[in-house]
C-alpha cells in the first residue's frame, strides 16, 4: 500500500512488515545498512523492515551473516538484493512517523521508527556484545535536492545530532549508565538524495536551511515515533522516579525505605516534587560533568530538599562516592514526607 508519493515520483509503501522507498530515478543513497550499504547510486530502492516473528524480538539471523540476512529479507520483499539496502528494528511498522519540511524548492522528509525502553544507551557506555543486528532508531532521510557524497555525510552527523536532540529533551535514560541516552545501540540513516534534481546543495550542518530542516523534521519524527512505538512523551517523563531512576532512586528503592505502594503513586506525580527531582538530577550530571564541585552540588542539593519539604542530611562517610550519597539522601527526604 502506498502511502506517501514525493514530488519527484518516488513513493513510501508498506508490504507486510516493512516500509519500502522505492525510486523512479537516479539516487544518490548513504546508509549505515550492513546490506547495501555505504554511498550507492545504483540502487532502485531502500526499506526498513520490523523483525519480530511471532512477537518475539530475539529472532535468529536466517543465514550465515546478518548482511546476508537482510539479503533473504530484501527477495521476500520482491526487491533485487544487488540494488537495495535495508535496515531491520523491532518497531512495528505501524508506528512510523512521517514528517516533512519545506524551503523554497527544497523539501526534506523523514519517515522514522523508534524505541529506546529496551536498549537506549549513552555514547560511551560500556558495551556488551560485538556486532549488534537490527536497529532500535531507524532515520530513512529523503532529500528533494541533488547532494554530493561529501554533503550526505554532513547530512546524516545532523540527523544523528536532531535524533540526540529529541532524547535529551524527553531525558531519556541510558540503560548502561547513569547518562542520559543519546540514542540506542543499533540504531540506522539511510540518506537519500535526487541525482535528478536541477537543485544541488552543498552544505547540510546547522548554518544552513538544508541542515535546519534535517533538524526539525528528525526532531519531530524521532519523537512522534518513540510516542507511537512506547508511549513515551513529556507526561511519561513527569515522574520522580523517571527522572532520578538512573541515578538509582527507584520505586523498589523507595519500598525498600518503608514507602508504601500508595504513598510512591502520590509522591511520583507531585509537581513540587518532579521539578525538585529535575533539578537534583540535573545537579548531579553536571557534577559528573565535572562542570560543578562537589561542594557546590552538595550544598545545592541539601537545599533543594528542603525547599521540598524533605529532610536532607547529607551521609558524609568517605567510603561512598558522592553521587550514591546523594542518590541516598533523596531517598531519604522522600522517606520523611508526611
Amino acid at each position: 500500500m502506498i502511502f506517501h508519493r514525493f514530488s519527484n515520483g518516488d513513493t513510501l509503501e508498506r508490504v507486510e512488515k516493512a516500509v519500502i522507498a522505492r525510486f523512479s530515478g537516479p539516487r544518490r543513497v548513504l546508509s549505515t545498512a550492513a546490506h547495501g550499504g555505504g554511498v550507492r547510486e545504483d540502487l532502485t530502492a531502500a526499506f526498513n523492515h520490523d523483525c519480530k516473528e511471532n512477537g518475539r524480538k530475539d529472532t535468529p539471523l536466517r543465514a550465515p551473516t546478518y548482511s546476508e540476512h537482510v539479503a533473504i529479507i530484501a527477495r521476500e520483499l520482491g526487491l533485487d538484493p544487488e540494488h537495495v539496502c535495508g535496515l531491520t528494528t523491532a518497531a512495528s511498522m505501524e508506528n512510523l512517523a512521517l514528517c516533512e519540511e519545506t524551503y523554497e524548492d527544497v523539501t526534506v522528509t523523514a519517515a522514522v521508527t523508534a524505541g529506546v525502553d529496551e536498549n537506549g544507551g549513552r555514547a560511551g557506555d560500556p558495551a556488551s556484545w560485538h556486532e549488534p543486528p537490527g536497529g532500535t532508531i531507524n532515520i530513512m532521510l529523503f532529500v528533494s535536492a541533488n547532494l554530493p557524497a561529501w554533503t550526505m555525510v554532513r547530512a546524516l552527523i545532523t540527523a544523528t545530532e536532531a535524533k540526540t536532540a529529541a532524547l535529551e529533551e524527553l531525558v531519556v535514560p541510558s540503560l548502561y549508565s547513569s547518562g542520559l541516552a543519546t540514542g540506542s545501540g543499533t540504531d540506522g540513516v539511510i540518506v537519500v538524495s535526487d541525482r535528478s534534481s536541477p537543485r544541488t546543495l552543498t552544505f547540510a550542518g546547522n548554518h544552513a536551511k538544508l541542515g535546519e530542516l534535517i533538524g526539525r523534521t528528525v526532531l519531530r519524527a524521532v519523537k512522534e515515533a518513540l510516542y507511537k512505538e512506547t508511549g513515551l512523551c513529556p507526561s511519561r517523563q513527569y515522574d520522580v522516579f523517571t527522572r532520578l531512576g538512573r541515578y538509582g532512586v527507584t520505586r523498589a528503592a523507595a519500598l525498600e525505605r518503608g514507602l508504601t505502594e500508595e504513598r510512591i503513586g502520590r509522591i511520583a506525580r507531585a509537581p513540587e516534587l518532579v521539578t525538585c527531582a529535575a533539578l537534583y538530577a540535573r545537579a548531579l550530571d553536571e557534577l559528573s560533568w565535572g562542570l560543578l564541585t562537589e561542594s557546590d552540588v552538595a550544598g545545592a542539593c541539601e537545599r533543594l530538599l528542603r525547599d521540598a519539604g524533605m529532610a536532607a542530611r547529607l551521609d558524609t562517610s568517605p567510603e561512598k562516592p558522592l553521587l550514591s550519597r546523594l542518590a541516598e539522601m533523596f531517598l531519604e527526604g522522600l522517606a520523611s514526607l508526611k
